[in-house]
């Protein structure tokens, strides 16, 4: 009789061990990608208007090695290059710029410019449905917000479908460094990071990639596949903490 209720503990417990194994292989099948914070989500949440926020006018101070409209640059230098901020999308702090002729979401792409004491302290930047956004071009983009001092990129991880990772990378500017302060620059533990440190992260296209002979608009679980080929939206940010 002892022994029958000492196989029973033991087969109590082995269940719950298969149990605990089977949620965390469920929990690793429905991992999915991590959304840009104000990528396609963000702004298919808000409803367009034609009139923008007020922007001042006057001429915009640029500081050594800043880009007249990238990183550190004061708003009205963007207002100068786009025009005045996109209604609807835009919310104080948060700023969208239409880039090119065409609207989004169906022609032309929008950058999400976030300010902080009249400094672009982040960007985001949103390709429009027909305009694709290859790697290389994403590339490119952040090349032109970036300080002309600007060093690297160095690799902080690769894409994993496997992950449900996107690429991140990293670069380097003293003109940051002197410009913003020690804590505006955030490392993964959220303490500071290195001063002038930039992270740059490449949100995957999750709307076109073929599965079983079939096309989707987004995929989800162990179904969800990132584009080899395109992005979706970049978010360039201040310190050394990945988004994604």
């Amino acid at each position: 009789m002892v022994y029958h209720k000492k196989n029973t503990r033991t087969t109590y417990a082995g269940l719950g061990i298969c149990f605990i194994a089977m949620l965390c292989l469920l929990s690793a099948c429905n991992q999915q990608y991590t959304d840009n914070p104000h990528g396609i989500a963000y702004l298919d949440a808000q409803t367009p208007t034609a009139k923008g926020p007020s922007v001042s006018s006057g001429e915009s101070n640029l500081p050594v090695h800043i880009q007249a409209a990238g990183l550190g640059a004061p708003l009205q230098s963007f207002v100068q290059r786009y025009g005045l901020p996109k209604g609807g999308y835009s919310h104080p702090p948060l700023y969208a710029f239409q880039v090119g002729p065409d609207s989004y979401p169906d022609g032309g792409s929008l950058l999400i410019v976030t300010i902080q004491n009249n400094r672009a302290i982040e960007f985001s930047y949103v390709a429009g449905r027909n305009h694709p956004m290859t790697y290389q071009e994403a590339q490119e983009i952040i090349a032109r917000l970036l300080p002309d001092d600007v060093t690297g990129p160095t690799l902080i991880h690769p894409a994993d479908d496997n992950k449900k990772q996107c690429l991140v990378k990293a670069y380097q500017s003293q003109a940051l460094a002197k410009l913003f302060q020690t804590q505006d620059f955030l490392a993964v533990t959220g303490a500071d990071a290195r001063s002038g440190t930039i992270t740059a992260n490449f949100f995957p296209d999750l709307s076109s990639r073929n599965i079983n002979g079939q096309d989707g608009d987004s995929f989800t679980g162990d179904s969800e596949l990132a584009n080899t080929t395109n992005a979706s939206s970049i978010l360039v940010n201040l310190g050394t903490r990945p988004a994604c």
